[in-house]
């Protein structure tokens, strides 16, 4: 089977010509621009150019400017599949710009009737085409439209990446939670790539279900690369491996990934975090340079959810089928469609059932033999978090590990949107911490084991926020029992408290068995205190588990959630030796700490997606093509490099997520660098192995993105 290259170029080449112009820039008026945000973004007519200066989020989180239809109200896109802008970056840095097309919504507590969000990222001076993709929102599915999915396909009235083409009201550039001042420069506003007619299997339930093939693709779209015949599958796999056995490994690497080539630091025969010239780097096991390029979700295990939605799929195997019938298995939802409904839903895993057919019996082990060869040719060094048992095991190539509190109790107040926060002052959090390192005995003392997260984008909640879960817990809650020994101490009796608080409890129990939040302007000073007490404890617990079951490793944070709450990371920094954070953005070539703080960073999460490639959602960061998700990948990684404070970034994900989405959370995106049939993204690949190879030059500063 050929990889899924193949129709790029002539595809890309039909969009080029078959461009529609949108907005016309030379013959705009006042009226077709208004400000996003507090008003300080400025913006000058030059001819067909239109010059845009976003000062810093100060005041907003949201600076940048809306631009409007020059006919009527709305735009039309019903010509096109995307929206093509050219920008250049006439900044001194590398940077990101965002974009949104939306509608907006007079319904209450609903900003945007549809919204598609994407954006790009430049180099300094750089040029290129900002291109959005977005689905059709049309009256199809009414009553039987699928479930469980954290995007629909195209054709479905769907509010996120979908658009009712013909009533599209602005197209909004901004850069969220902007660090400095930047200017761009657009043009040659445009609709490209008109659109397939949409499935005739839309018209009814009976027409359109089952809507997923054997091979757990979706049905009624193609695209290139799509699998239709088993046998192709040995066919890629030969082809494949052609190209591994001539592409082996990246050169110029010790056996930890390492730059074989720099400069040597004390070796320790473990890793850890030091600064060279300026820059943050990771120092391996040897003493050489690292900068740890990463892949998360390296696993063969990929489930969708069955129940309630079993006429989905075109082929499920018998419970007693003995080659397939031993993928199902039950989910633990936690968030969304499942979740909600209180289900532990049935599951099946088509990418193994699609293993199987392509390696036989013993598809793990050669999948694992497999893999490893395309994590060395590819030029990754760091396998990411939660990859599976045998590539850690088998692969000589450096990890990360995931670690979690399992078993401890937690704030039985809290509505964080993974799980409840932990009850840090039970015993039990630092215990169940070191308990759940000593089962992975086997990587205390690996010199191939850079370190271990604990936990994954934790709900902060605000400066306030988990004082708040606090309150609203019962009163056996330790950490409750430990705010009342605070206000104790802070205030001397309960009248005092009353005073300051304004309300009227009789004695302290009174306020520790209430679960009545007091107003913030008044307990806001007491609550910011203990919730600092809180985030402290926990990062401190954390730390402390981590170096006492393994010593020799980096405690790596928490992985926060798209930048994290500034207090959280300041405590943070106090107690990590490098901080994480999953940052979903186009660059992070200037994101930054809190004032005061320097410490090294590890991106944990990043990725790219394109719609119409099975799974319809195109994941955080929107693109329009496999090649624009190339573009973006390597000017991530690039900007990342270019960060001094960056000592890694990791991908999200190895393979796609089912179109039907995973049964965890309903998540259903085209990020991955292999499809639901194993057939791994050509483009991304070849891209990505060359980015690998100047991944050390480019650190050091002799490569682009400087």
């Amino acid at each position: 089977m050929k990889y899924l290259w193949v129709l790029s170029a002539f595809v890309m080449g039909m969009a080029v010509s078959a461009a529609e112009p949108l907005f016309d820039i030379a013959r705009s008026r006042p009226e077709h621009y208004q400000p996003l945000g507090t008003g300080k973004t400025a913006y000058e007519i030059r001819g067909d150019k239109l010059l845009v200066t976003i000062p810093p989020a100060v005041d907003t989180p949201w600076p940048g400017i809306i631009v409007k239809p020059q006919k009527g109200r709305c735009f039309d896109f019903s010509g096109g599949s995307v929206v093509a802008v050219d920008v250049r970056n006439l900044s001194n840095r590398p940077t990101r710009l965002q974009v949104e097309a939306v509608t907006l919504s007079n319904r209450p507590g609903r900003e945007f009737e549809y919204q598609v969000p994407g954006g790009i990222a430049l180099n300094p001076d750089e040029t290129a085409t900002l291109r959005l993709p977005y689905l059709r929102a049309g009256n199809f599915g009414a009553g039987w439209a699928p479930a469980g999915l954290m995007a629909t396909f195209d054709g479905f009235d769907e509010r996120l990446h979908h658009l009712d083409v013909t009533k599209v009201e602005q197209l909004r550039f901004f850069i969220h939670n902007n660090e400095f001042e930047q200017k761009f420069e657009l043009s040659g506003f445009r609709l490209e790539e008109p659109p397939a007619p949409l499935p005739a299997a839309l018209a009814s339930a009976a027409a359109f279900y089952p809507c997923i093939d054997r091979f757990g693709q979706y049905k009624h779209a193609d695209w290139p690369g799509k699998l239709k015949n088993e046998s192709d599958l040995q066919k890629g796999a030969a082809e494949e491996a052609a190209e591994l056995d001539a592409q082996p490994k990246i050169s110029g690497r010790t056996v930890y990934g390492g730059w074989a080539d720099g400069p040597t630091l004390r070796a320790t025969g473990h890793f850890y975090p030091a600064r060279y010239k300026g820059k943050w780097y990771l120092v391996d096991p040897s003493g050489k340079l690292f900068w740890s390029f990463g892949l998360n979700c390296i696993t063969y295990r990929y489930d969708t959810g069955l129940d309630l939605r079993e006429h989905y799929f075109e082929w499920l195997p018998g419970r007693d089928d003995p080659r397939f019938g031993t993928l199902y298995d039950i989910g633990n939802p936690a968030a969304r469609f499942y979740k909600e409904r209180g289900l532990r839903p049935k599951t099946f895993d088509f990418y193994r059932a699609n293993l199987i057919r392509k390696y036989g019996d013993r598809y793990i082990e050669k999948w694992t033999e497999r893999t490893n060869r395309r994590l060395e040719s590819w030029g990754f060094n760091t396998l990411g978090g939660w990859s599976c048992d045998e590539i850690v095991r088998e692969s000589r190539i450096p990890y990360v590990a995931q670690v979690y509190a399992y078993g401890a109790p937690h704030l039985e107040g809290d509505d964080g949107f993974w799980y409840k926060f932990h009850e840090v002052f039970s015993p039990d959090f630092q215990k169940a911490i070191e308990e759940n390192l000593r089962r992975n005995v086997e990587m205390l003392d690996d010199p191939y084991c850079i370190g271990f997260f604990v936990d994954n984008e934790i709900s902060w909640g605000g400066e306030t926020g988990l004082s708040r879960s606090v309150l609203l817990s019962p009163a056996k809650q330790p950490s409750k029992i430990a705010f009342m020994r605070f206000l104790k101490e802070t205030h001397g009796s309960v009248s005092k408290l009353n005073q300051v608080w304004k309300t009227d409890f009789r004695s302290w129990d009174d306020l520790l068995e209430s679960t009545v939040l007091p107003d913030v302007r008044f307990a806001g000073k007491d609550m910011r205190e203990f919730n600092n007490m809180l985030v402290d404890r926990y990062f401190k617990l954390c730390r402390d588990a981590v170096k006492a079951v393994a010593p020799g490793k980096l405690y790596l944070g928490c992985r926060f959630a798209f930048g994290g709450h500034p207090v959280a990371v300041r405590h943070a920094a106090k107690y990590a030796d490098v901080l994480s954070f999953n940052h979903y953005l186009y660059s992070v070539g200037n994101i930054t700490l809190p004032e005061g703080i320097d410490k090294p960073i590890i991106i944990g999460e990043f990725h790219f997606g394109v719609p119409g490639y099975g799974p319809p959602h195109p994941g955080l960061c929107a693109v329009a093509s496999q090649a624009d998700r190339v573009r973006a990948l390597e000017r991530y990684v690039e900007s990342a490099l270019y960060n001094p404070l960056i000592v890694g970034a990791h991908y999200f994900r190895f393979a796609d997520e089912m179109a039907t989405g995973r049964s965890f959370d309903c998540e259903n995106m085209q990020t991955g660098l292999v499809t639901v049939t194993d057939t791994p993204y050509r483009e991304m690949v070849e891209g990505i192995r060359e980015l690998s190879s100047r991944l050390y030059e480019i650190r050091a500063g002799e490569g682009r993105g400087q």
